[in-house]
């Protein structure tokens, strides 16, 4: 029986289409990024999905924003059920355009930027509002929740959802936490990043690295505030 083809992933279309409008060879690429012809050759079939470090080094050979193409390798790394997090600006910039008169998500919404939200261990608050009334710094960002708000990642128990340390977490705590989802959670004054399940009368606070033990909450833990993570913004 012939064998199927493997399926192109949205990086390996990419990473081609790049390449090919400024005709540059593969061999090329390979010698600009560090690698060589053949790994070039399974990255545009779709077998493989390089790490940052050789992604960020093509982003330069092939004169295109390195987050936007870090991000979309993450986005086809992740675990399938947290894609849509994943979404490069020019991406964004696209579906605002065309989607903004029937969902009503406004681009470009200046929304504020808290402190560092650890994926880890709990970690302080600061006593910061949730969702905040005002801060210092603000980035732009689409959304239709008017109490979004963003958070900073800081350590790596996340790292199996492909959420490193320095990326943007977007909040909207207007949006029904589900179980899977990748939430901001509270409690007593702090706060972590963690993947939420949500068992009889236990909520599970899952890390995505083997690392680290869940953080298992029973009915005592009645202040406990869950927020969505809306979307992932990668800083480089």
């Amino acid at each position: 029986m012939k064998k199927k083809p493997r399926k192109l992933n949205a990086f390996a279309i990419r990473i081609r289409e790049l390449r090919e409008a400024i005709h540059m060879q593969k061999k090329q690429l390979a010698r600009g990024a560090g690698i060589s012809d053949s790994y070039v050759t399974r990255i545009e079939k779709g077998d493989i999905i390089p790490l940052d470090a050789v992604v960020m080094r093509m982003a330069r050979m092939l004169n295109t924003n390195e987050a936007e193409l870090v991000m979309l390798a993450r986005r086809e790394k992740a675990p399938a059920e947290l894609r849509d997090i994943y979404r490069p600006e020019e991406i964004v910039d696209f579906l605002n355009g065309l989607h903004a008169a029937n969902t009503g998500e406004r681009a470009g919404n200046m929304v504020p930027v808290l402190n560092l939200a650890a994926c880890g261990e709990w970690m302080e608050a600061n006593d910061k509002d949730m969702p905040p009334g005002e801060a210092d710094y603000y980035h732009p960002m689409a959304t239709r929740d008017l109490n979004a708000f963003i958070v900073k990642a800081k350590g790596d128990s996340m790292s199996g959802g492909r959420i490193e340390e320095g990326d943007l977490l977007l909040i909207e705590p207007n949006r029904q936490v589900e179980n899977g989802d990748i939430v901001l959670a509270r409690l007593d004054g702090q706060v972590t990043i963690k993947k939420f399940h949500r068992q009889g009368k236990n909520v599970i606070l899952q890390p995505m690295n083997e690392k680290y033990p869940p953080i298992v909450l029973g009915p005592e833990a009645e202040d406990l505030r869950v927020y969505r993570v809306g979307r992932i913004v990668i800083t480089l």
